[in-house]
């Protein structure tokens, strides 16, 4: 991953008596705070270490332009389409304030080196920029030209290879839009270890039950998916599990799964007996008590010699693995793997409530998963149904987006959340 140094523009918190305020008005009225006095732009070009320090987790990452052709050339990943419109409004938003206001951020492999380095930088520097919005503490180290610099421009290139958009899809969409008109405008990026990124849900409140009575709803739930009766409230805690909400009883909901080991032993069956069938050999001999990954083969003929018996063990070890490596080939591609989202749109919000195109319909509302949960439930209508949704794991996520997969639209979001208006860049 190519990475450079850029000039950035940072707020004066000395003169900005409400820091809340600013950033939360940072996306819409930052040439109005530029005029205002209440930014500054660095004279020389730099790296920046940036810290984000909540209650629960600290997460430290680097600020840093890349390439734009790293984008172009799927180095630099996505995981959704962005819509045109939306895309539209961030290249005006970007024009009108002459700068990015928030760094497109980016999840890469953990990296010791790296970590180690920023580690460096902290302990013997003092912060540029220290602000506290909200219980979260963020904070700025400049990386001014020298052997740092120097140092974190190299292992960038030479063992950052790939990174993936967690979150400002748009943003990068439209810098790659401007970058056609200016080869000189680099991609403003805070890059992050997968290690210092939490993937969170968002969850759906259905407000219009299609005309279904309470006795049908869950009659077309309960006949389709395994469920559980609970007295307490609580999140989803594993993959194919969602919590249900609905006039005032909670359930647990478990998506069926395939059963892959019986459909594998299946198969190896069928290929098995026709590579080695023997016309002096039963049916019943050439059924494997199989445990998936193991090898057995039951027969109680008497007429096969020791060594036949066991070359026939050697060949069945040796196109074992050619079966099971076509198997895995086919059923655990990375593309093949299901989210929940994916699963819940088809099986639940298509199937029982009639909602084909989950961009357009009205009839969902979306919670961010950082809501206590007291709150996302008051939220629900009594008339509604609020579905608590299990997050994808980053090893799905990533198996997913390395497969060109795009994720079903609010999949995920990604924590920690950087600032509007905490450092800037210049277009």
């Amino acid at each position: 991953m190519h990475i450079t140094p850029f000039k950035a523009c940072l707020p004066i918190l000395e003169k900005i008596p409400a820091a809340a305020a600013f950033f939360d008005e940072a996306k819409f009225s930052f040439s109005d705070f530029f005029t205002q006095g209440l930014l500054r732009t660095t004279p020389t070009e730099n790296f920046y270490v940036y810290r984000i320090t909540t209650v629960k987790k600290t997460a430290t990452g680097l600020i840093a332009c890349a390439d734009v052709q790293d984008y172009l050339k799927g180095h630099i990943k996505k995981h959704e389409q962005t819509i045109i419109s939306n895309e539209e409004k961030q290249t005006a938003l970007m024009l009108q304030n002459h700068a990015v206001i928030k760094p497109v951020l980016l999840m890469h492999d953990p990296l010791l080196e790296i970590v180690s380095l920023y580690d460096k930088i902290i302990k013997t520097k003092t912060p540029d920029l220290d602000v506290r919005i909200k219980k979260t503490q963020h904070q700025l180290w400049a990386v001014e030209t020298g052997p740092d610099e120097r140092a974190l421009t190299s292992l960038f290139a030479e063992k950052i290879n790939t990174a993936y958009i967690a979150d400002g899809h748009h943003r990068a969409a439209s810098t790659a839009t401007l970058y056609r008109q200016n080869k000189n405008l680099k991609l403003f990026c805070a890059f992050f270890s997968s290690d210092d990124l939490i993937i969170r849900p968002f969850h759906r409140i259905i407000t219009d039950m299609n005309g279904l009575s309470s006795e049908k709803f869950l009659k077309k739930i309960f006949g389709n998916f395994e469920k559980k009766i609970l007295t307490e409230k609580k999140s989803p805690r594993r993959k194919n599990e969602l919590i249900l909400f609905f006039e005032k009883k909670i359930f647990q909901i478990n998506f069926p799964k395939k059963n892959l080991k019986k459909k594998f032993e299946k198969i190896f069956q069928e290929k098995f007996s026709k590579k080695f069938a023997r016309k002096d050999l039963s049916k019943k001999n050439f059924k494997s008590l199989l445990e998936f990954g193991t090898f057995a083969l039951h027969t109680s003929e008497k007429k096969l010699s020791r060594n036949y018996f066991r070359g026939i063990k050697v060949e069945k070890r040796i196109f074992y693995k050619k079966v099971q490596r076509d198997f895995r080939k086919k059923n655990f591609q990375k593309n093949n793997i299901k989210t929940d989202t994916e699963i819940f749109n088809e099986k639940i919000l298509k199937n029982i409530f009639g909602i084909n195109d989950v961009r357009s319909s009205d009839k969902i509302k979306y919670i961010e998963d950082h809501t206590a949960l007291n709150k996302i439930i008051a939220q629900c209508p009594e008339q509604g149904a609020l579905f608590l949704l299990n997050p994808i794991s980053i090893k799905d996520f990533k198996k997913i987006v390395d497969a060109n997969g795009i994720l079903p639209p609010k999949s995920t979001f990604f924590e920690p959340r950087l600032l509007n208006g905490l450092i800037s860049c210049e277009v």
